[in-house]
């Protein structure tokens, strides 16, 4: 068995091997977020003496709730980097990096629901997840600081995979990016920016979220946070500003608004739906889908599963629908309030504009679709938001995992996965998940569900209701 410790750049790591494939975890990739330093560029000048301990993860960003601090750590030090390795004494092994979820304003890479063991071991891969910042600190457009501040965290853990991978047997040339609903936004900004290119081979992105802010909408959302937080929305007054009570504005408003990604003109250049459709990332390939029912998982968390009223499901789908509310009661004419309000917010956030991505992506693009029907409030979620994940990492006991399939998923749910596991690992290693390309004709799409299968895409009926429907930056409220 190989050893647990390596030689990085910034000195030496020790990590531990667990479940067939050995695990370094919480590695500082930028310095503590202090002061004036929450609303800077990274700052990636970090390094050690001896040899740092990567048995455990590190600190995770501010958000609310507030998560855990590992005892004796700094809870600014969160830029952190995992890694698993299935040996990391091998060379040119594929690498899969991981971008979490969570609206932008939650999540954690610490959070073992997104442990890559099981990825790395079953498919001979080393996966990389991270932390970036979040909230107020990550994306309010303010002045004195630079736009997208999560995402100059997450290139600068990309540069640091390409400078420190090969030290756990990974190929820097052989890069995949695997993004989760923000997740997936983060990766689909991400690779739209010039400077970005040689850090990334190819791109999965699962339920991209139609959440990009103009300028105008961002610079609302900051000054409507900094309101509720008692200061102005700039850099110098914000960092003045306790973490925890910028935290706590964010929460505030994030039934109105929260802090995303903006198209500043300067970080982020356009959106993803333009720089696809005008062929820029033409040569990267490309595979992306989403889960049948987006929605259906927030509705069943805001305590309205069974609950919706006519009058909530009216106004989605003027807030919502393009073109006429009534396009959706005739495209889906024995839909339920419930069923229309589910399909409509769920195309809206996630499944329209990531078949739409699909769409306008000349390169080679795999599209599928989950199907599979979780047990989670006796079957009545279908496939809902974040369903893929405990698939994908094989996690089923912790987090969304034990929230959707209950701790002890089904045969039937392990065999999903194992297929599933396949297709992103084929994917990383070659760029073929297993299924022909999606094309325009045939719009073929694989549907993961306990049989397998290739089809016509299945959400037609929005497809059509959407295909006139521009997306980009949403505009200012």
């Amino acid at each position: 068995m190989s050893s647990a410790e390596r030689d990085l750049q910034a000195g030496r790591i020790l990590g531990a091997w667990r479940g067939g494939a050995a695990g370094f975890l919480g590695i500082p990739y930028g310095r503590p977020l202090t002061g004036e330093a929450r609303f800077a560029p990274p700052d990636t000048d970090v390094g050690w003496e001896g040899v740092f301990d990567a048995t455990a993860f590190g600190p995770s960003p501010p958000q609310a709730p507030a998560p855990p601090v590992p005892e004796g750590a700094d809870p600014d030090d969160y830029l952190r980097i995992n890694v698993w390795t299935p040996d990391p004494d091998a060379s040119g092994l594929p690498v899969i990096v991981y971008f979490h979820g969570g609206g932008y304003v939650t999540g954690s890479s610490a959070d073992p629901s997104f442990d890559g063991t099981a990825l790395a071991r079953d498919e001979n891969l080393v996966i990389v997840s991270m932390n970036h910042r979040l909230g107020m600190d990550g994306f309010a457009l303010v002045d004195g600081a630079p736009a997208n501040r999560g995402l100059l965290d997450q290139a600068a853990a990309l540069r640091w995979v390409r400078d420190n991978v090969a030290a756990f047997g990974g190929d820097p040339g052989n890069v995949t990016l695997y993004g989760q609903s923000a997740g997936a936004g983060c990766v689909a900004a991400l690779v739209t920016m010039p400077w970005m290119r040689g850090l990334f081979r190819r791109v999965i992105l699962s339920s991209l979220p139609n959440a990009y802010q103009s300028p105008e909408r961002a610079r609302q959302v900051a000054s409507d946070v900094a309101t509720r937080a008692g200061t102005r929305p700039t850099a110098a007054d914000l960092a003045r500003v306790p973490v925890d009570v910028l935290v706590t504005a964010v929460a505030e408003g994030l039934a109105r608004n929260g802090p995303a990604p903006v198209v500043d003109g300067e970080v982020l250049l356009t959106d993803p739906w333009t720089a696809f459709g005008d062929g820029l990332l033409d040569d990267v390939p490309m595979m992306i889908g989403h889960t049948a029912d987006e929605y259906r998982l927030f509705v069943a968390r805001g305590g309205l599963l069974g609950r919706v009223s006519t009058v909530e499901a009216d106004h989605a789908l003027k807030a919502l629908a393009p073109g006429s509310p009534d396009a959706y009661r005739t495209a889906y004419p024995d839909a339920s309030c419930e069923e229309l309000y589910d399909l409509v917010v769920g195309d809206a956030l996630f499944r329209m504009g990531t078949y739409r991505l699909a769409e306008l992506h000349e390169g080679t693009t795999f599209l599928y679709e989950l199907t599979f029907t979780v047990p989670a409030y006796g079957g009545r979620l279908g496939a809902p938001h974040s369903s893929d994940l405990p698939l994908v990492f094989d996690v089923f006991d912790e987090g969304v995992g034990a929230e959707l399939y209950g701790g002890d998923p089904s045969a039937e749910a392990r065999e999903l996965g194992v297929e599933m596991r396949r297709a992103w690992g084929d994917f990383a290693r070659g760029g073929d998940p297993g299924w022909l390309p999606f094309d325009q004709d045939r719009r073929l799409t694989r549907v993961f569900d306990d049989q397998l299968s290739e089809v016509r895409y299945p959400e037609e009926a929005s497809r059509r209701i959407w295909a006139e429907h521009r997306f980009g930056p949403l505009p200012a409220i």
